[in-house]
């Protein structure tokens, strides 16, 4: 089985060596997969962040950034989190293959390989990864229909609510009620009566204020709501409703899939190529501020008195 020509899935492949990176690519070409090569781990991981590729094969020995960190500083990025790594190294002592699979790799190919278990290696794994998501949205939908009874019951204005459940809780976000006070609160204020989250947690419900959200994360028609100390929870709402409805001297789109709440803005990295990551206070992984984002989020930082860029 190929790659769909329609829709080719694209594989970056990491290695020091060009003729062996060549080599790999030209094959996985033929069989309809879309290459882009990285001349060694840190180029490697500037092109991962920047083209999110479907899979990765990393070579471990690398003079200037070797596979293993590579994987590490991935893996510490939300949007890099879930992609399947393959390393493929001379390498083929037991120790070291353990090791770096409990970094986060998810095979190993011990050089040299056979182009056809190379090919065979990857359409597993990204065959797996496509089984792992389809079975998670069927729970989460499955879980969404037994809850809807109670939702309606906990909410008279349930056609107004957005709802979903995963392992981590239940959200609810009180639409119809956030808006009228929205419109009617002072420019530059948030509401301070309904602005609340109802989410389940540990069994137990309760309401958080919008104001405590840290991040908002794109997951397909759903997002992932982040707040507290390493709290978070899914609803069913896409980001663009997140961001149309979200009060902008507070909420900002630093990217198609990122929203941060000003609140908690701690600082912005730039990387040796240019792109920026902004970090939030309590949360350990960094987010991408994509290009079009760049002037609103250094407008918003100019002018929002809560963040320390505007302090010093």
């Amino acid at each position: 089985m190929t790659a769909q020509s329609s829709h080719p899935k694209k594989i970056l492949i990491v290695d020091d060596d060009p003729q062996v990176g060549r080599a790999v690519g030209d094959y996985l070409q033929r069989h309809g997969f879309s290459i882009e090569l990285a001349n060694g781990g840190q180029q490697g991981v500037l092109k991962a962040m920047r083209q999110r590729p479907d899979l990765i094969i990393c070579d471990i020995n690398m003079p200037d950034l070797d596979g293993r960190s590579v994987v590490k500083m991935l893996r510490q990025h939300f949007e890099m989190a879930q992609i399947p790594v393959v390393f493929l190294s001379a390498y083929g002592d037991h120790s070291i293959i353990r090791q770096s699979m409990n970094l986060g790799g998810d095979d190993y190919l011990v050089k040299p390989t056979d182009p056809l278990e190379i090919l065979e290696t990857i359409q597993a794994r990204l065959a797996r990864g496509e089984q792992m998501q389809k079975r998670a949205n069927k729970q989460m939908e499955e879980t969404v229909r037994m809850f809807l009874g109670i939702i309606n019951d906990l909410d008279p204005s349930g056609a107004h609510a957005q709802w979903c459940n995963t392992p981590d809780g239940v959200g609810h976000f009180n639409l119809e009620h956030f808006q009228a006070d929205l419109a009617a609160a002072p420019r530059g204020k948030t509401p301070q009566r309904d602005d609340k989250l109802l989410v389940k947690k540990n069994n137990k419900q309760e309401f958080i204020q919008l104001s405590q959200v840290k991040v908002i994360l794109a997951a397909s028609e759903y997002s992932k709501v982040c707040w507290g100390d390493n709290c978070s929870a899914m609803f069913r709402k896409a980001i663009r409703t997140w961001a149309k409805e979200l009060p902008p001297v507070r909420f900002i789109r630093i990217h198609r899939s990122t929203i941060i709440n000003l609140d908690f803005f701690d600082r912005v990295e730039t990387l040796p190529d240019g792109s920026r990551m902004v970090y939030v206070r309590g949360i350990q992984n960094s987010f991408r501020v994509s290009l079009r984002a760049r002037p609103a989020l250094n407008k918003a930082l100019k002018h929002f008195p809560q963040t320390p860029a505007a302090r010093r």
